[in-house]
C-alpha cells in the first residue's frame, strides 16, 4: 500500500509539474501571439509611411525638374533675338530687388548675366 501510495503522490507532483509547464507554454504563446500581431501592425504602418514618402519624394523631384526646365526655357526665351529685339525698344527697366543665394543653382546665375548684358546694350534698361 504505501508503494501504490508513493507511486500515486509521485504521478501527482509530475501531473502538477506538468500542468504548469503547460500554463507556462500557453501564457508565452499568447504573449506571443500579441507581440507578433503588433509587431506586423507597425510593419504595415512603416511600409505605408515609406510608400507616402517616396510618392512625396517622386512629386518634389517632378517638380523641381519641371521648375529648371522652365527656368532653361526662359533663359533661352530671353537669349533669343526677338527677346533682344523687345528690349532693345523697351522703356522700362528690370530692377533687382534681392540676390538669389548660390545654391538656387546656375540656371538663374545665367538669366541674370543675361538681361545684365542686355542692359549693358541698352541705356534705357541700365
Amino acid at each position: 500500500l504505501t508503494d501504490l501510495q508513493s507511486t500515486l503522490d509521485k504521478k501527482e507532483a509530475e501531473n502538477a509539474e506538468a500542468t504548469t509547464v503547460e500554463a507556462d507554454s500557453q501564457q508565452d504563446r499568447e504573449d506571443t501571439s500579441a507581440q507578433l500581431e503588433a509587431d506586423e501592425k507597425f510593419f504595415d504602418d512603416t511600409k505605408a509611411s515609406c510608400r507616402e514618402k517616396a510618392n512625396d519624394w517622386a512629386t518634389r523631384t517632378r517638380l523641381r525638374t519641371e521648375e529648371l526646365a522652365g527656368i532653361e526655357k526662359a533663359v533661352e526665351i530671353l537669349n533669343s533675338p526677338e527677346a533682344q529685339a523687345a528690349f532693345s525698344g523697351a522703356t522700362s527697366t528690370f530692377v533687382q530687388i534681392r540676390a538669389v543665394p548660390k545654391q538656387l543653382g546656375d540656371v538663374r546665375t545665367r538669366a541674370f548675366n543675361a538681361l545684365k548684358k542686355v542692359s549693358r546694350h541698352n541705356p534705357t534698361m541700365a
